[in-house]
Parts: structure tokens; sequence; C-alpha cells
């Protein structure tokens, strides 16, 4: 697939350059994706015991309990993806374990 860009019309002249823009980052985008999976399914059990306890008040009728954790889950996962990222030279890890930190 030899072709010279003025062979092409504009956009897929547009879409070429852009394939080739994001090609050179495709082993940097497969390392980060990968890790951050591992991370994520290494910790699974945690959110599967948490998961397991949520439903269990759910069930017992405590709504308080139900209606609070999971925005102050979301608050924490929040706080801890803004000081991990920044703070830390973990980078996309560092967004898996904020998230697990947040479970």
């Amino acid at each position: 697939m030899n072709r010279s860009l003025e062979s092409l019309d504009t956009n897929s002249r547009y879409g070429y350059i852009v394939s080739i823009f994001f090609s050179r980052f495709r082993e940097l985008q497969v390392q980060n994706a990968s890790s951050y999976v591992y991370i994520l399914a290494g910790l699974f059990t945690i959110q599967t015991f948490n998961q397991m306890y949520f439903l269990l008040n759910q069930s017992e009728g405590r709504q308080l309990f139900i209606s609070i954790i999971p925005p102050l889950a979301n608050l924490i996962n929040i706080l801890f993806d803004y000081l991990l990222i920044r703070y830390t030279s973990a980078g996309i890890a560092a967004a898996a374990y904020a998230t697990v930190i947040g479970w």
C-alpha cells in the first residue's frame, strides 16, 4: 500500500495521516492498557466481597447506607485519581490503583 498522498481524496488523506500518527503510539497504548487490566483483574476479589457486602446491606433494608456509599466511593476515586496521577510517576497504573481504593 505504497500510494502517494496526492492520489487520495481529502478524507482518505486525513484518515491516512491520522492512522500513521496513532500507529506510532500503539505499543504504548498496549502497555498502558495491559498494566491497567492486570491491576484491576488482580484485585477483583476485593470488589467481589465489597459488592456482596453492599447487596447484603441492601437486602437488610439499610437504604441510608446504600445511598451514601456509592457517591462517597466516587469522590474517593476522583480524589485518589488526582493525587496518584499528579504526584506519582505511576501513570495509568495510578488510575487503576485509585479505582481499587475507591471500591
